[in-house]
């Protein structure tokens, strides 16, 4: 809970921006951003966190946290 909670501010702020550009009617830029910072960065990151270094399920919630900073 303090590792998310410490990324809600960034996550507000990300949702935020994101949402400022769709409603520009901008929506590829918001849509590649996603796509790098969740299935390129968050994924790949939260499993070597995980299974790599050994640091199991808080390694997932780093990865949350490193990714939306």
């Amino acid at each position: 809970m303090r590792i998310i909670g410490s990324g809600f501010i960034f996550y507000g702020i990300g949702m935020v921006m994101s949402q400022a550009l769709n409603g520009a009617g901008d929506t590829r830029i918001p849509t590649l951003i996603n796509f790098f910072c969740f299935w390129i960065f968050r994924i790949p990151f939260a499993y070597f966190l995980a299974m790599g270094l050994d640091v199991k399920s808080a390694g997932a919630f780093i990865a949350i946290l490193v990714a939306e900073t």
